[in-house]
């Protein structure tokens, strides 16, 4: 990845720095931004993967009301959202961040989230992801259904080989984790995060807590949408890739061979079903 154009900074004391990366959504950008309370202790990285439309960083300082520092990242082209993640977990090691939360830009924050994944990880030092509850609501904030994840380590090891058991976004992930040269993937396309999250599986804990504290923006531009065909085939792959003989794994690699066939609405109208 070529160097950024820009990056503005200062120097803090907080050990969580809350990534968002950001192309082409200036306002759903500030809306996340703003719903990040002004009570959480935590640092704030924007990296704008080579926008046409340029977040304004006065703007973004206005309304970033936290107790933290905003730095922004201007890269000169668009490089991907795993390469993003990677310059962001590279920053995160670089500058001695303890932790890293996830925000997508139109996704909300609710509740004191961050402090409360912090508090988590402050007390449980074997424990590398904390994610939590979340409400799917369509672009008019209407809510679709509310995802309940399981909560506790065995139960989340035994789904993350039939589905991901976490809403990337609504994560906090213990840099420490990342050891010395570990990413996100980039051979799983559209999917780093479940295949980051399967392999930091093996050698930690995790966790949900049983609270919503994300509202998660179901749109026709995310990454799910746009890109679900290609997903669908990441999914296969990285289950196969780690594939072992038993029922709970045979299970999961069949059923996303079969999603693979099935429309994103209609697996949506589903959930919503069986809420």
């Amino acid at each position: 990845m070529k160097s950024p154009e820009r990056i503005t900074m200062t120097g803090s004391t907080n050990k969580t720095i809350l990534i968002i990366p950001h192309y082409n959504a200036l306002n759903d950008l500030y809306r996340s931004v703003k719903s990040i309370g002004k009570d959480e202790n935590i640092d704030l990285l924007i990296i704008d993967d080579g926008s046409k439309l340029i977040p304004d960083e006065e703007y973004l300082r206005d309304i970033f009301s936290s107790n933290g520092v905003l730095s922004l990242v201007n890269l000169k082209q668009n490089v991907g959202i795993t390469a993003a993640l990677n310059y962001g977990v590279k920053y995160a090691k670089d500058k001695g961040y303890k932790y890293i939360g996830r925000l997508d830009a139109g996704d909300i924050v609710l509740g004191p989230r961050f402090s409360l994944q912090e508090e988590f990880l402050d007390k449980n030092e074997d424990y590398a992801v904390v994610g939590s509850w979340v409400d799917f609501v369509d672009t008019k904030g209407h809510k679709l259904f509310t995802l309940k994840h399981p909560i506790e380590d065995k139960d989340i090891k035994k789904a993350i080989y039939r589905y991901n058991p976490f809403v990337h976004p609504a994560t906090m992930i213990r840099v420490e984790s990342f050891g010395i040269k570990n990413l996100y993937p980039n051979c799983y396309p559209a999917l780093e995060d479940w295949a980051l999250f399967l392999e930091l599986s093996k050698s930690w804990k995790m966790y949900n807590i049983p609270k919503i504290l994300l509202e998660y923006e179901v749109s026709e531009n995310s990454i799910s949408t746009q890109k679900r065909l290609l997903q669908s085939k990441s999914k296969v792959k990285l289950l196969m890739n780690n594939y072992r003989p038993n029922i709970n794994q045979t299970i999961g690699l069949m059923k996303n061979i079969i999603i693979l066939f099935f429309p994103r609405a209609i697996l949506t109208k589903v959930k919503e079903i069986i809420k």
